[in-house]
């Protein structure tokens, strides 16, 4: 027994002596396995410890040790030890005179008692992505920037033609205005197509911005529809509009972007629906003023629907979905790419539901502040007036058939126009003489509109001239113009195409605060004002005569429109209280012997100071 126990030992030691060997030989291999991967791997890749201090690199971080030694990476390394969390990001650093992009990790080894241990660190040459990068965002720049310049340009000569024709087609001479309607309308449909393409563009770049304010949903709704009430008569479909009474008040949202999306899905219904109906529906909880509401806006159709295979792709910039014949109906296929980009803007979710041959749903959530509706004091029509008894007006423009347009509305609406091509031009004009409006295209060589308004504002200073009302006339679109013209000193803001609708509701803020006009500030109101003087007093003649009935409500009806014309409310509802009167018979010798004492007011409104009391003399007598 005592002599096999050695050998026992002895046998045990040789096995233990071989499996530390084979375990030392297996570590050794993974040891070295691990080293080839890692000197394999294209990036350097190291190991620090608690102090900083080297442990243990690949061969490509040797070969980059003057990376390594960047303060820039040194400083990650000091931070990730201090803070104890793993830093990562990209980094600029210098190398052989030249930058280079790193995108760098440093990530803290913890112990089985939770201590830093080490720190893996690494990092990954980037500078050609990033290079390839900053040059597709100045590509995009540049195509954001020539599609600009390309919807400034073709905006003018469209301007011009949309104007001119919509001029044209409200002649009464006009041969065949409907023909000159349907070019209008093509002209229109142009230009819907190129603001397509800038937004896109705009959204694209993250230029899109949005101005909430307070809005009654359910005024812009009824606008907006209002708007695709005659395409949708032109197709044989029913445009309906449903809002609930809890989602009819007032909310902060952008209306302008809220209308574009609106109009672009109203578009696109009414495009791809043949037979049945469109309907536009909101709902939502009610809320009070300061609180969110939850809003349900929806556009649905009845028309062939989208399969599910395309339902995806119909949120992609020029795509256009369904079979061929709908894909030619036009447009670029902006539409829906355009709102699933504004929507987020508004605090929106834009969702799409649709079948194949059951129709279509797209639904804005919508989350708003429910607000007080603001009161804002709603200036009257600018109505039709006599060339030039509205005052002098300057047209700055190089452009000269928006000269002749705008010439041309103007003239329609009242004023005496003078076009210039330049703001020098305007400048010595306005030394010359006061204009009552002036209307500058913003976008001009040499001094801009802006450079005009501030020098026209020092002008006026200077000799202490009732200012003029300044517009600006543009191209380009979104609120950072509209902000340039008001710093520059104008009162507005046009932006091209400019129908005569919207030049006159524009003006209307300015010159149209009643339907009529003041005599005294025309710059020729005294030969008007002696006509006006002698029909008020021939007038006042017939109405003390005898008349029937028939004669003095024709008279009474003439009084009121000339009234109205001028200004004259307390003649013009004299004038119709007379008319009442005579059409029920009541009280009508009060209301004969009040139109007459108003006709007299007016007769010596326009009489100069220094002779009324004379003309009062004469009348009493």
């Amino acid at each position: 027994m005592t002599v096999w126990l050695p050998w026992a030992i002895a046998c045990l030691a040789l096995c233990l002596a071989t499996g530390l060997c084979l375990y030392a030989r297996r570590m050794a291999l993974r040891e070295r396995r691990l080293r080839q991967l890692l000197d394999a791997t294209p990036h350097p890749m190291y190991l620090r410890d608690p102090q900083g201090r080297l442990l243990s690199s690949n061969q490509n971080y040797q070969q980059n040790l003057v990376v390594a030694q960047d303060p820039a990476i040194e400083a990650r390394h000091a931070q990730a030890l201090r803070c104890g969390q793993a830093t990562v990001g990209d980094r600029i650093v210098h190398t052989g005179g030249r930058p280079i992009t790193l995108h760098h990790w440093a990530l803290p080894v913890r112990d089985d008692a939770g201590e830093v241990a080490a720190l893996a660190c690494g990092w990954v040459d980037i500078s050609e992505r990033s290079a390839r990068e900053a040059q597709l965002d100045r590509a995009n720049v540049a195509k954001t920037r020539f599609l600009a310049t390309l919807s400034h340009e073709i905006r003018n000569p469209l301007n011009a033609l949309t104007g001119l024709l919509e001029l044209a087609a409200q002649d009464p001479a006009a041969r065949d205005a409907a023909t000159l309607q349907h070019a209008h309308s093509a002209g229109l449909a142009v230009l819907a197509l190129v603001d397509d393409a800038l937004d896109t563009a705009c959204a694209e770049a993250g230029h899109v911005r949005v101005s909430p304010r307070a809005t009654v949903l359910s005024e812009l709704l009824h606008a907006t529809c209002g708007l695709f009430a005659h395409p949708a008569r032109q197709k044989g479909l029913e445009l309906s509009l449903h809002i609930a009474p809890a989602a009819s008040g007032c909310f902060t949202v952008d209306p302008d972007r809220l209308r574009q999306v609106l109009s672009n899905l109203l578009c696109n219904a009414i495009k791809y629906t043949e037979r049945g109906q469109v309907q536009v529906r909101l709902k939502g909880l009610g809320a009070r003023p300061g609180q969110v509401a939850n809003l349900w806006l929806s556009i649905s159709d009845t028309g062939t629907g989208i399969c599910a295979a395309d339902q995806q792709r119909a949120f992609a910039p020029f795509t256009q979905v369904g079979n061929p014949s709908q894909r030619s109906q036009g447009g670029l296929g902006l539409g829906l790419s355009i709102c699933k980009q504004i929507a987020p803007l508004l605090g929106a979710r834009l969702l799409l539901r649709s079948r194949s041959g059951q129709g279509t749903c797209v639904a804005l959530r919508l989350r708003l502040p429910a607000t007080e509706p603001t009161v804002a004091v709603q200036p009257s029509a600018l109505t039709a007036h006599p060339r030039g008894t509205r005052g002098k007006a300057l047209i700055i423009d190089d452009h000269p058939a928006n000269r002749l347009l705008l010439t041309r509305q103007l003239t329609q609406l009242g004023f005496a126009p003078i076009a210039v091509a330049s703001t020098l031009a305007g400048l010595r004009a306005c030394r010359r003489e006061r204009y009552v409006l002036v209307i500058t295209d913003c976008s001009l060589s040499g001094h801009d509109g802006f450079t005009f308004a501030r020098a026209l504002r020092r002008l006026e200073q200077r000799q202490q001239r009732k200012p003029s009302t300044v517009v600006g006339y543009t191209a380009h679109t979104g609120a950072a113009v509209r902000e340039r013209c008001l710093a520059a000193g104008m009162d507005g803001c046009l932006h091209k195409p400019v129908d005569i609708a919207t030049l006159r509701s524009c003006l209307a803020a300015y010159f149209g605060v009643s339907n009529g006009i003041d005599l005294r500030a025309l710059d020729h109101g005294r030969t008007l004002q002696q006509a006006i003087r002698a029909a008020c007093a021939e007038d006042r003649q017939r109405l003390a005569g005898v008349l029937p009935r028939n004669a003095l409500v024709e008279l009474a009806h003439r009084v009121k429109g000339m009234a109205m014309m001028i200004n004259a409310c307390d003649l013009a509802a004299a004038a119709a209280a007379l008319e009442q009167a005579c059409a029920t018979g009541e009280r009508l010798d009060q209301a004969r012997q009040a139109l007459a004492e108003a006709l007299l007011e007016q007769e010596l409104g326009c009489v100069p100071s220094r002779e009324r009391p004379q003309l009062a003399g004469a009348v009493s007598n």
